[in-house]
């Protein structure tokens, strides 16, 4: 089932914001909202698969370059995308904070396995939960991103290549769906 969101709570998800009757106090805690921050910049921002996000390390993200190199399982290929404002913002904060300099970027707790992609999911549906955002999946933030693009006038080249589909098929199916295709043709009016 797909879980919809606006464009409002999709930048409140990506501000992770501390919830004032569960203040973040302890190092530990400020660590994951700064993780939190990013983690949902990945998501929201640039449409990364569950799968690609437990895949990423620390040196996947080139702060004096601005860019994410991201390994697509899916598609067996490697792309190198500029962060967006808020994840570059995320990625600078939380690496600040990581205490490590290589390995996965995001661990479990006292851990340094790579953070697993059902964990992942678990997080964003708590996330999700926090802002009253039932059933939230990474695959939802995934959809998010791909119609606000095509609403936003992207071009559908560039919402296949963004979103790492190897076909235009997906981001097609999505733009029907979002009335993006069909009568929008440009056309010498006599």
């Amino acid at each position: 089932m797909l879980t919809q969101i606006s464009k409002v709570q999709a930048i409140t998800l990506k501000k992770v914001t501390i919830h004032p009757e569960r203040p973040r106090t302890r190092e530990h805690d400020m660590l994951l909202t700064y993780r939190d921050a990013l983690l949902l910049g990945l998501l929201v921002e640039h449409a990364l698969r569950c799968s690609e996000v437990a895949l990423l390390t620390i040196d996947s993200i080139d702060l004096s370059r601005g860019t994410i190199r991201i390994y697509r399982p899916k598609t067996d290929r490697i792309d190198i995308q500029k962060l967006h404002k808020h994840t570059r913002l995320a990625a600078q904060a939380y690496l600040s904070q990581v205490g490590r300099e290589q390995g996965a970027l995001f661990t479990g707790y006292n851990s340094e396995k790579p953070l697993s992609t059902r964990a992942i999911n678990k997080r964003v549906g708590v996330l999700g939960g926090e802002l009253g955002i039932a059933h939230l999946s990474p695959h939802d933030l995934r959809h998010h991103w791909a119609f606000d693009a095509l609403l936003n006038q992207t071009p559908l080249n560039v919402v296949q290549t963004d979103g790492g589909w190897e076909t235009e098929y997906m981001p097609l199916r999505y733009a029907h769906q979002v009335g993006a295709t069909g009568g929008g043709a440009k056309i010498t009016e006599e």
